[in-house]
Order: C-alpha cells, then sequence, then structure tokens
C-alpha cells in the first residue's frame, strides 16, 4: 500500500487552529463568565440550534457530523468549563444528537446507494460477537421494561451501552482511500501539541485558577503536598485527558514506526509523542503511566513477531521512541515526574495494589443483590439524580448504603447476572476479533498503526468504556479504523 505525501499546509493548518482554540478559550476562562449569558437564550432554546445544526450536516454530510463529533469529543469539556457556562448540560448532549443525525444521515445515504460495501472476512470470532451483539442488544431493549428503573433513566442508560457502538461501522465506511485514513488520524494528532500545551499551562496555574475548574462543580484534584493540580487539559475532568493522551500516545508510537518520510519529516510526530508523555504524568494517574510502559514494551515484541527485514527497518525507530520518551522524562516535563513520584510516595504501592484488585474483582456481592435483571439501564450513571429529581421521582434505585465505583460492580447492578455475561463475553470477542485482524495484518505498512489502536483498545480494559463517554467513542472509532485498514489491504491485495 503506497501511501501519498501528506499535505502539509492542511496538517499546519491543524496546528494553528488549536492553539487559535487555545486563545479563545484561556481568554473566556479569565473573563469566568462565558460567551452567551443564560438570560439572553434558555437552554433549551440553545439545544435546538445546535440539533438544527446537526440535523442540516447529518443529511448532508454524513462523514463530515462523524468527524465533528469526534472534534467536538475533544473540545467539548472546555466548551462546558470556560466558553459557555451556562448551556454545559447541552453542550454534553450535543455530540449525543450529532452523532444520532449522522446515523440517520447515512442510513438515508446507503438508500440511495446501490453499492453494498462488505467486510472481507471470514473470521468465527467476528460472527460470534455480531451474534452477541444481538442478543445484547435485544436484553436492553427488554431492560427498558425494568420494573426498578423508570423509562426515561432507562433510555439514558440505553445510549451509555449502545448509540456509540456504530460508529465503528461508520468509520470503516467514512474514507474513501487509506491515504485519507491516514491523514485524519494524523490530524488529531496534530491537533494533541496544542492541547499539551494548554496542559502545560494549567500545571503551572493555582488549582485555583479558572484554567484548572472541571464541568461540574467539585474540589480540584492535586498532586497533594506538591499542590500542582492534575490537568484536565480540554476535557471536562482529568479522566478524558488520560484517556486522551494515552490514545495520542498508542497511536503516534504507531504513525512513527508506520511513517517512511525520515529525518524533519518525522519531528512533527515525536513532538506530539513528548506532550502525550507529558501529559500523562500530569494528569496523575498511575493506571495510564503503568500502561504506557506495557504498551512501548509490546510494541518491542511486535517487532520481533515480524520478519527479519521488518525488525530491521523499525528497530531503530523504537529505540528513537524509547530515547525521546526518556528525554522527555528527564529534560522536559521534570516537575511532571517529581510530582508523579510524590505521588506513587505518599499513596504507597500497596494502594495501587488495591485499586487494581477492586478494579478487577469480580461483582460477586452486587450479583446477589442485583440478581438476574438487576435494577435496570442507567440506576448507576452519572447525572440518574438529576433525571429522576426533574421527573419527582426517588433517586434511591439502589438500596442506601451499597457503594459502587469500578464499572463492573456498576454493570452488575444494571444488568444483574445475565445481562453482565452477556456484555462481557460481548467485549472479550470484540478484543479477540481485533486481534485475530491484527494477525492478518502483520505483513501490511499499516501494521503498526492497528497495533497501536488495538494496545489502546486492550490496556484500557480497567478503564469504565460505559461510562466514559470519551473513551466509549474513542474504543468503537479504533475498532473502525483497524477494520477499515484491514478492508483497504484486503482490496490492495
Amino acid at each position: 500500500m503506497r501511501i501519498k505525501k501528506y499535505k502539509m499546509s492542511q496538517f499546519i493548518t491543524t496546528i494553528i487552529i488549536g492553539f487559535l482554540l487555545n486563545i479563545i478559550f484561556i481568554r473566556y476562562a479569565s473573563k469566568n463568565t462565558g460567551a452567551i449569558n443564560s438570560s439572553n437564550l434558555t437552554e433549551i432554546q440553545f439545544l435546538c440550534i445546535l440539533a438544527a445544526i446537526a440535523a442540516i450536516f447529518g443529511v448532508w454530510n454524513w462523514r463530515l457530523n462523524v468527524k465533528f463529533v469526534l472534534f467536538l469529543l475533544l473540545f467539548e469539556g472546555a466548551l462546558r468549563k470556560w466558553v459557555f457556562l451556562s448551556y454545559s448540560s447541552s453542550i454534553y448532549m450535543a455530540k449525543d444528537i450529532f452523532i444520532i443525525l449522522a446515523y440517520l444521515g447515512y442510513f438515508f445515504s446507503s438508500l440511495k446507494n446501490k453499492k453494498k460495501i462488505k467486510i472481507k472476512m471470514n473470521l468465527t470470532t467476528w460472527r460470534i460477537s455480531n451474534y452477541l451483539l444481538a442478543v445484547f442488544l435485544l436484553y436492553g431493549i427488554v431492560e427498558l421494561f425494568n420494573p426498578r428503573t423508570p423509562v426515561l433513566l432507562g433510555l439514558f442508560g440505553f445510549k451509555a451501552y449502545f448509540l456509540y457502538i456504530p460508529l465503528t461501522w461508520l468509520t470503516f465506511q467514512m474514507f474513501e482511500t487509506s491515504e485519507d485514513l491516514i491523514n485524519f488520524l494524523y490530524q488529531i494528532l496534530l491537533l494533541a501539541i496544542p492541547m499539551g500545551v494548554l496542559g502545560g499551562i494549567q500545571f503551572f496555574e493555582s488549582p485555583l485558577h479558572p484554567l484548572n475548574r472541571y464541568a461540574a462543580e467539585g474540589v480540584i484534584a492535586t498532586f497533594g503536598a506538591g499542590g500542582k493540580a492534575r490537568v484536565s487539559g480540554t476535557f471536562a475532568f482529568v479522566t478524558g485527558n488520560g484517556v486522551f493522551f494515552f490514545f495520542v500516545f498508542c497511536l503516534v508510537i504507531g504513525f512513527i514506526i508506520y511513517r517512511r518520510n525520515k529525518s524533519l519529516k518525522m519531528i512533527p510526530s515525536l513532538i506530539v509523542l513528548i506532550f502525550s508523555v507529558g501529559n500523562i504524568l500530569m494528569t496523575g494517574y498511575r493506571a495510564y503511566v503503568l500502561q504506557s510502559i506495557v504498551a512501548t514494551v509490546f510494541f518491542l515484541l511486535s517487532l520481533i513477531a515480524g520478519s527479519i527485514k521488518f525488525i530491521r527497518a523499525h528497530f531503530l525507530k523504537m529505540v528513537i521512541v524509547i530515547a525521546v520518551i526518556g528525554i522527555s522524562l528527564s529534560r522536559f516535563f521534570p516537575n511532571a515526574l517529581e510530582m508523579f513520584q510524590m505521588r506513587l510516595d505518599s499513596l504507597g504501592m500497596e494502594d495501587l495494589s488495591d485499586r487494581v484488585k477492586e478494579s478487577t474483582r469480580f461483582p460477586s456481592e452486587e450479583m446477589e443483590l442485583a440478581g438476574g435483571i438487576g435494577f435496570g439501564l442507567g440506576s448507576t450513571q452519572h447525572g440518574k439524580d438529576a433525571i429522576l429529581d426533574k421527573m419527582g421521582i426517588s433517586t434511591d434505585i439502589i438500596p442506601t448504603g451499597i457503594g459502587y465505583e469500578e464499572e463492573p460492580e456498576r454493570i452488575m447492578l444494571e444488568l444483574g447476572s445475565v445481562g453482565f455475561s452477556i456484555y462481557y463475553l460481548f467485549r472479550v470477542f470484540i478484543l479477540i476479533g481485533m486481534f485475530n485482524l491484527l494477525k492478518l495484518l502483520l505483513r501490511c505498512e499499516t501494521y503498526p498503526i492497528a497495533f497501536g489502536l488495538f494496545m489502546f483498545m486492550l490496556l484500557n480494559g480497567l478503564t469504565p468504556l460505559v461510562f466514559n463517554h470519551i473513551f466509549n467513542v474513542l474504543f468503537w472509532f479504533s475498532a473502525g479504523v483497524i477494520l477499515a485498514l484491514y478492508q483497504f489491504n484486503q482490496q490492495k491485495t
């Protein structure tokens, strides 16, 4: 697969737009008033305007709508925290409106287009995944009528489980050529540079500075005795920033190994790598630091799995990657490394071990409480209390005194033992299917990119998927990209 040269002017424009957005965000953060006052425009009116724009884009060009969803995902938090303070809920819902209308736009365009695109593969795991998805979808529809949960709250939960899964299929068909796909991924990586710069500015500001506030009221997370804020970047909370920069970390290593361009043309990717390492540290998440180390080791092992020719072609690039990571830690982000070390020392390795055990614990106690069908979709979702309050219904769906933090606990409580089993079987078979595609791409030029995305999907196993919309969108987007890379290789052969 011969990839054409990148349009450098297009990528320079991407970086400039990113820095211009930074200037806008910093300006409105310092004003602390937002761009539009709620007295001039109600939240319902604002949401209707967003829906109208989404409808126009969705019907006219569903591909553009999907790209806009991904763009909005990256800057949604900044818009909620600094620009549209009075319309935080509307901005949060905007991406869902855009993606639903993108699905409708795709449906109408497929009716006009008689050419059917099929995934050319004969993988048992893929067929099983499709069957499990169908069963899980049917179970989810039945759960909407769970007597323990109001239907409106059930729809809210249904969205978290199912809304973003079709993004895999749309991403797979969104690009005409492999060049278009690679260019789009590269633009996302380049946006990480201004986003990373913003993270650095937040790190050196006081935790009480408006730049460090969240989209909702809450105590700003810090590095403890160090006093530095754990950066949230352009995301609503710190978690989103950690998820995104781990995605960037995995993807940019794949790009560095993949690209045939040498010397100066590799510099932008190396800069992205530097900012991804720094921002992962500045979030203070031990899990993402550990995952980044494991991903780097797996990249090395993946080179060994290739041919001798493959090892010779890419081993030096992997050495460069490791060297740049080391330089990033010691030269560019020594303060972040010091704060992270202080956080490790204060919490201790025993705390990390306890968190891992809790995240991987089978929720047997919750299973006894939830029974076979659980308390219903949405019963442990963030924001459920606000929905129930507006409906005038008691918020105590889950009995008082029952704590839940990790995703397995929440899913068991919502879906019960039956739905829990179906959901995790589906998720496991999706990962097995992606791994099987990787094996088929092993000798392909774009294999490192697919491998990086698979590492992101696999190593984030302890990160909430259903209860973290950033990871939810990026997970299914990554699956769609891997499918597209496989399909482009099949067309070549």
